[in-house]
């Protein structure tokens, strides 16, 4: 629930963008298709990977690990490990974790 909550925000935050940028948000979503960041909102390299997702405008789902231990086990069985932020990024029917903040947002920003 807080994850949908999460992109209403968002959205409604980023309604108000000029034309020019809004016009290029549905297609640098399309290239997020896949993607799920695992997180703790409280978390400060989480926090600085969703600031990057904002600026770049991309739509990300958001598995609060705290919030839902669900995600937490999905998490430590697909990716090893219980460390935040991490990316799980599914492409042609295989699924990549990615940890580190930093390579997080390079990876992002390279969409």
């Amino acid at each position: 629930m807080q994850q949908c909550l999460y992109r209403a925000h968002w959205f409604k935050e980023h309604q108000n963008l000029n034309n020019s940028h809004s016009k290029e948000i549905p297609m640098a979503n399309a290239k997020t298709e896949g993607l799920a960041l695992y997180h703790f909102e409280t978390c400060p390299y989480c926090q600085k990977v969703r600031r990057t997702m904002s600026e770049l405008g991309l739509d990300i789902e958001l598995r609060e690990t705290r919030q839902n231990p669900a995600f937490r086990e999905e998490q430590l069985a697909g990716g090893g490990k219980g460390q935040v932020p991490c990316l799980r990024i599914e492409k042609n029917g295989t699924v990549t974790w990615m940890y580190e903040s930093d390579a997080i947002i390079d990876y992002l920003k390279a969409l």
